[in-house]
C-alpha cells in the first residue's frame, strides 16, 4: 500500500518538476529571443540595409555613365524607389534615385552619385521617415542634415530647383510591423522642421493622403508605410499642379 503511494508521489514529483523546467526553459528562450530581436536583429537589419545601399549606389554610378544630364531628379528612400515615375510622367527626362531604407545620413553620403553627376535642372526630394526608425538623434538633427545636403546642392548646382516634400503619414492599423517605430506625431514634428528649411519649395501632400483620423489612407497603401498605385496617382496629380517642370508641354 505505502509502496504504491510513494511510487505515485515520485511520479507526480517527476511530472511537476518537468513541467516547471519546461516553463523555465520557455521563459529563458523568450528572453533570449527578445534580446536577439532588440539587439542582433537590429544589427542584421542594419547590415542588410548597408548592403542594399552600397549596391544601389554602385548601380547609380554605372547608370550615370550613360544618362543625359539636365533632367528631373526624384530623390529619396523606398517611397521614391518604388515610384513608377516614367509611367506617370511619360515624355519627360527623369531620373529615379530612391534607395529603400535610406536616411538623411545616407543622402549626405551619396550626393556625388545621386545628384552632382546628373546635374539635374530640378529635384523632387522626399526623405526622413526612415530616420524615425533607424536613427536616434531626433527630428532636429534630421532637418539639419537635410539642410546641409540642400546647401551643398545649391553650392555645386546653383541653378537647380529643389522641391522638398513633407514626409507622408503612416497607418499602423494596416501593418504594425511595416510601420515600426514611426508614428504620425513624430512625422508631424519632423515636417514642422522641414517646413523651415531654406533654399527649397516646400510641398505638403499630407492632406491628400490621410484619412479622417490623420493616418495614411488605407486605400492608398499596401502596408501602412508605402504607397500603392492609387497613392502614387494622387501624388502625381498634385505634383503636376505644383511643379511646372512636370508638364511636358510647359517645360
Amino acid at each position: 500500500m505505502w509502496e504504491i503511494i510513494i511510487t505515485a508521489a515520485i511520479k507526480w514529483e517527476i511530472i511537476i518538476t518537468a513541467a516547471i523546467m519546461s516553463v523555465l526553459a520557455a521563459i529563458a528562450c523568450k528572453t533570449i529571443y527578445d534580446y536577439a530581436k532588440k539587439k542582433g536583429m537590429k544589427d542584421l537589419l542594419k547590415l542588410f540595409m548597408k548592403s542594399g545601399f552600397d549596391s544601389k549606389v554602385a548601380s547609380f554610378s554605372e547608370l550615370n555613365r550613360h544618362v543625359k544630364k539636365g533632367g528631373i531628379l526624384f530623390l529619396g528612400d523606398s517611397i521614391t524607389q518604388d515610384y513608377p515615375i516614367h509611367d506617370f510622367f511619360p515624355g519627360l527626362h527623369l531620373y529615379n534615385r530612391g534607395i529603400g531604407g535610406d536616411t538623411t545620413e545616407g543622402l549626405l553620403k551619396r550626393l556625388d552619385v545621386s545628384v552632382f553627376e546628373l546635374e539635374p535642372k530640378s529635384i523632387i526630394l522626399l526623405i526622413g521617415t526612415n530616420d524615425l526608425s533607424q536613427l536616434q538623434d531626433g527630428v532636429e538633427m534630421s532637418a539639419k542634415r537635410l539642410q546641409m545636403a540642400i546647401d551643398q546642392i545649391h553650392e555645386r548646382l546653383p541653378e537647380t530647383r529643389i522641391y522638398l516634400l513633407a514626409v507622408y503619414p503612416v497607418n499602423p492599423n494596416v501593418h504594425r510591423v511595416s510601420v515600426g517605430e514611426r508614428d504620425n506625431g513624430k512625422i508631424q514634428a519632423l515636417n514642422r522642421h522641414l517646413k523651415d528649411i531654406s533654399g527649397v519649395t516646400y510641398i505638403d501632400l499630407t492632406p491628400l493622403l490621410q484619412d479622417a483620423s490623420g493616418n495614411l489612407d488605407p486605400s492608398c497603401t499596401p502596408d501602412g508605410l508605402h504607397l500603392n498605385e492609387k497613392g502614387y496617382r494622387i501624388v502625381t496629380e498634385a505634383l503636376k499642379h505644383h511643379i511646372t517642370d512636370l508638364h511636358p508641354d510647359r517645360v
